[in-house]
């Protein structure tokens, strides 16, 4: 993995997430923003091909923006690289506002993890 403290905080049969303990930073109104990568399985690839269209994505890497507080998050930024480590795609975060945790989901894990240290 590139460089960093990567750790895991989910897994599941579509990929592994990891967070960079190196990357959380507060922001002023008291969120953290986290640098986080998904490594997919080949389950999790086919899904990745029918969802976005590209055949050979193998990981995501994604900055969040996590309230603690109210268990909201926001995904910033999101780019997709293939096996040799290539940019597939690179695009900023198209939610408006911050989206509610759903209870046992890999977001409401990451906040678990991140905002409980």
């Amino acid at each position: 993995m590139a460089h960093g403290e990567w750790n895991r905080y989910w897994e599941s049969p579509d990929f592994t997430a990891y967070y960079d303990n190196s990357s959380l930073e507060a922001t002023r109104h008291g969120d953290i923003k986290v640098h986080v990568k998904k490594v997919y399985t080949e389950k999790g690839r086919e899904s990745l091909r029918q969802q976005l269209g590209f055949g050979n994505i193998t990981r995501l890497e994604e900055w969040y923006l996590l309230d603690c507080g109210q268990s909201r998050y926001n995904v910033e930024q999101s780019s997709g690289f293939d096996q040799a480590g290539g940019k597939l795609f690179s695009e900023r975060g198209m939610e408006v506002g911050l989206q509610q945790v759903v209870a046992g989901s890999p977001e409401e894990s990451l906040i678990n993890v991140v905002c409980r240290r």
